[in-house]
């Protein structure tokens, strides 16, 4: 700030003394008219507001006659506008976190709507459904705080000098929010930055206290968010807990506060009526295939959106619609699959009639939500745009079915490398948008096994108690339709292994090599931690037969 002032100050100076010169033979009459100025301006001083515009004092009509430098005249009125000036910089520097806090407040203003909904459930073949198994939280002793320093310079960087802002600049209101960083009225793009230092610790805390986290848990919440958020590091399961089940909002509103431009796209002040909704759709008894789960494939398809070149890609519309989609991609599930249900001609496989009946399903209630004028999840975009995000969402939602995979693997080796390469800076044309993102959907669906190996096996152990709970059901109304993992007294470590290696070499690693193979999505680490985990089954398998 204090060198915007000097050169503020030199310009100014620079200015007057040059005309002062010019004009010399007028001081008299000139240092005259300039105490009478200064009576003026003292006047109109006591009469203006502490929070006047940059632009109104630069407007403000000068004296006359232009007199000299050395004139008290000029002098008073530059030291006057120079005060301002700081003034007005500091104010800006200073009350910039609590604009951005009232802002999210307004969108935030209205309150969460609580809305249950007829589930789809098990009642054909369960009385009663049992409760999932508790899931132990470890303990965390890490402590991180997000720092955000203020400053008004532009394109800074360590290597360069600060260069000061402009008048027009200044006068729009132009401040920075990031170190290197210009907000001004409309935000540039944000992107590339960690998503985890957009998240200032108060704002974190903010959400806690909105979500009503038990106050214990408030602290663990925000160093998970300022370390892990934004990648794949995040355990969604130890979250969620935390945040009382409430992972869904909770992660939801972290999200979307970080899409570009979201605001112009998104009714963000009808989103958590929107997401609390969509929460209370899943069915929280489903060890796996809960609110969780959805949470979980959020995250890890905003940070392919975040980490890759996929968000440049994809038009800001898309992004969030394929984000909703995320979330709703297992609404209602009811905790079986999809060939138990064809098997017994369950009343979705009936009602849908596809090889994949529940993603059916889970498509036609998502469509009604993002459709329905409660939640105005739409409300901001065009006709033409509001096809795209349906369209988006029902192929992406559809992708997450493992019997679509080959198809969508053909479609993407069916691409050549060139087209997909297209323009760097330019949006994709729509399909290949909704090609890229039906796969970043599938593999963001199976991420969990290209997570760290302590959190990929507790997403395994909640898959097998769902599996065995569809098992309970199998043998209760006799059906003998299960395979022999899903019975408890028929299960073998040996085997399950051996089962969960075949799943990761033919079916997962084809769809993450495939994501790869787009010359702009480098997704290796997600490949090389799922080889990781791989190799950790071996062993243990290797282990169990020695």
């Amino acid at each position: 700030m204090g060198q915007m002032l000097c050169v503020v100050t030199d310009v100014v100076h620079s200015t007057v003394d040059r005309r002062a010169h010019d004009r010399g033979e007028h001081e008299v009459e000139a240092m005259e008219k300039a105490d009478e100025a200064q009576r003026k301006m003292s006047s109109r001083k006591s009469s203006l507001s502490h929070t006047s515009s940059c632009n109104d004092l630069m407007r403000a009509e000068p004296p006359p006659t232009t007199v000299l430098a050395t004139s008290a005249g000029p002098k008073s009125r530059l030291d006057e506008r120079l005060k301002v000036l700081a003034q007005y910089v500091k104010n800006m520097s200073k009350n910039v976190g609590q604009k951005q806090r009232e802002i999210k407040a307004r969108r935030k203003g209205s309150h969460v709507l609580m809305m249950r909904n007829s589930q789809v459930g098990l009642s054909q073949y369960l009385p009663h459904a049992q409760s999932a198994p508790d899931v132990l939280v470890g303990h965390m002793n890490r402590n991180n705080s997000v720092t955000r320093g203020l400053s008004v310079t532009r394109n800074s960087s360590p290597m360069t000098h600060p260069a000061p802002l402009s008048w027009d600049e200044i006068c729009a209101g132009a401040i920075l929010i990031e170190e290197n960083e210009v907000f001004p009225a409309s935000p540039p793009s944000r992107k590339r930055s960690r998503p985890r230092d957009l998240l200032e610790d108060s704002e974190i805390r903010r959400l806690c206290l909105e979500m009503e986290v038990p106050n214990e848990n408030v602290t663990r919440v925000v160093n998970m968010v300022s370390r892990q958020f934004g990648t794949s590091e995040l355990d969604l399961i130890v979250l969620h807990e935390l945040v009382g089940g409430n992972s869904i909002v909770f992660v939801g509103m972290l999200v979307f506060e970080c899409i570009d431009s979201g605001e112009e796209y998104l009714d963000l002040q009808h989103l958590p009526e929107l997401l609390q909704h969509i929460q209370t759709r899943y069915q929280s008894n489903n060890p796996f295939h809960n609110a969780c789960h959805a949470a979980d494939v959020l995250h890890s398809l905003f940070v392919l959106l975040w980490t890759t070149e996929l968000g440049r890609r994809i038009a800001v519309h898309n992004q969030i619609g394929v984000l909703l989609a995320a979330i709703m991609h297992d609404v209602e599930h009811i905790g079986l699959t999809n060939d138990f249900l064809l098997r017994t001609n369950h009343e979705i496989a009936v009602k849908f009639g596809t090889p994949a009946p529940m993603e059916e399903m889970h498509i036609a209630v998502a469509v009604d939500m993002i459709k329905a004028p409660l939640f105005q999840a739409m409300s901001k975009l065009s006709s033409e745009q509001q096809e795209e995000v349906l369209a988006i969402t029902r192929e992406t939602i559809r992708s997450t079915a493992l019997c679509h995979q080959k198809e969508m693997l053909r479609d993407i080796a069916g691409v050549p490398s060139d087209v997909w390469q297209h323009e760097e800076s330019m949006i994709l044309p729509i399909n290949l948008q909704t090609l890229v993102l039906r796969c970043a959907m599938h593999v963001s669906d199976i991420s969990q096994t290209m997570k760290p190996f302590s959190i990929h096996e507790k997403w395994v152990g909640l898959l097998n108690e769902e599996h065995f709970r569809q098992g309970d059901v199998d043998r209760l109304m006799q059906l003998a339709v299960c395979p022999p993992l899903c019975f408890r007294d028929q299960w073998t470590r040996d085997a399950f292994i051996q089962s969960q290696v075949g799943f990761l070499e033919f079916l997962v690693a084809p769809a993450a090599r495939a994501l790869n193979s787009i010359p702009w999505m480098d997704v290796e680490p997600m490949v090389d931690q799922l080889q990781q985990n791989i190799n950790k089954w071996r062993s243990q398998q290797s282990s169990a037969v020695a």
